[in-house]
């Protein structure tokens, strides 16, 4: 085993961590199960010539797999050096968990090694939106191969994941303090967060910068949600809070708003992700749950913060998961809340000054709103009656 430490570079932190070489191995694409997510990845990684997966990556890629020897026999091979970065899915959320806790390897080797990540065997070989924002952003300009059929490296490089929440692991310091390092500076392009902030869509108020209410209601019917959002963004209007749509904004942008505000409560979401990096340590964050409880993501999310003030805030009486045309579950649920029981937790949490006459959506508003959502999924199931859609539009 080969121990670097990235010590006496101008460029990033040091770091002090395994980067293991991995000869004449196989890598082979995630197979596609029911599920949404990681739950969808079945066998896929790297294997070893006994046909065992690698026991040096994180536990989602630990599946033996059953069939080595047909992918022995398609496979292609690669001769060049790689470094293993891990996998890669087009999610927001899962792209940062699971496709940057290994990036920080990159600075050890020159910029033309390839970096390597494992995608399902049925998806597109491209970047995301958000990966191509996040490698622009990091200044990484590797060129990337992605595992969707067998391949075998000659010379594969294995660096220890500083983050991995699927796994359970909380991103250690030294890799957030990499990703700092790796943001434009006051003398290059982009100039660094301040200069996002002043060239900007962000205005300042009085002196600093404005409270976020972190919405999902400008997203497609298609995906999660609480009914009735727009009675809580006008809640928070009131508050002088700014309504915040971070589909609407550059990835550099999100960040620059995360870092500055200094309370914000966001509709649970992937956000929080983003927000475990860049956050200020004084920031005060509340999440308003829309499933009775959060994703193991989440929760790590939530711990990945360190000293931040995190709560999450429990209102919801009523959730349905979404089922696609094969049954499938996924992770969109559509939650009902109690509008008053939300706004007092808000109060007592100090996120707003108080919840008397706070705005509360009529009955009719959120059937209204349920109709429309269910126009546009296959199935809604209630997840404590297994009731279906008739049941969810009545």
């Amino acid at each position: 085993m080969n121990k670097f430490s990235l010590e006496g570079t101008t460029q990033s932190p040091a770091i002090e961590a395994d980067i293991t070489l991995r000869q004449d191995c196989i890598l082979l694409p995630a197979t596609t199960t029911r599920g949404f997510g990681s739950a969808s990845w079945g066998e896929g990684g790297i294997y070893l010539s006994d046909g065992k997966p690698d026991p040096l990556l994180a536990v989602q890629m630990r599946t033996p797999c059953s069939d080595l020897a047909s992918g022995l026999q398609t496979a292609t091979r690669y001769a060049a050096e790689a470094l293993f970065c891990g996998r890669m899915q087009g999610h927001f959320g899962h792209f940062i968990c699971e496709s940057t806790g290994c990036l920080w390897a990159l600075d050890k080797f020159p910029k033309e090694t390839p970096l390597v990540f494992i995608v399902r065997s049925d998806a597109k070989r491209e970047l995301s939106r958000t990966a191509r924002q996040w490698f622009a952003l990091m200044k990484i300009k590797n060129p990337i191969i992605f595992i969707n059929g067998p391949v075998i490296f000659e010379r594969i490089w294995v660096p220890a994941s500083l983050y991995n929440p699927i796994a359970g692991q909380n991103m250690q310091e030294s890799l957030r303090n990499w990703i700092f390092s790796r943001l434009p500076g006051p003398d290059e392009r982009g100039g660094g967060i301040r200069a996002w902030l002043q060239s900007g869509p962000l205005r300042r108020r009085g002196g600093h910068y404005p409270d976020l209410y972190v919405t999902r209601s400008g997203l497609p019917n298609d995906r999660g949600r609480v009914l009735g959002e727009r009675a809580i963004e006008a809640g928070f209007r009131s508050e002088g809070y700014e309504i915040f749509r971070p589909e609407e904004y550059s990835l550099a942008e999100q960040i620059a708003r995360y870092r500055t505000a200094k309370r914000i409560v966001l509709s649970e979401s992937s956000s929080l992700h983003l927000m475990s990096i860049f956050c200020a340590q004084d920031v005060r964050l509340a999440m308003i749950l829309r499933r009775a409880k959060p994703p193991a993501t989440i929760n790590i999310a939530r711990e990945t913060l360190l000293s931040q003030d995190v709560r999450f805030l429990a209102a919801v009486t009523k959730y349905w998961d979404y089922f696609d045309g094969e049954g499938i579950k996924g992770p969109m649920a559509v939650s009902e809340l109690d509008f008053a029981k939300l706004w007092v937790l808000l109060e007592d949490n100090r996120f707003i000054r108080t919840a008397a006459d706070m705005p509360i959506p009529e009955a009719s508003e959120i059937r209204s709103e349920r109709l429309r959502v269910a126009a546009d999924r296959t199935i809604l199931v209630d997840a404590k009656s297994a009731q279906k859609l008739d049941a969810f539009i009545e």
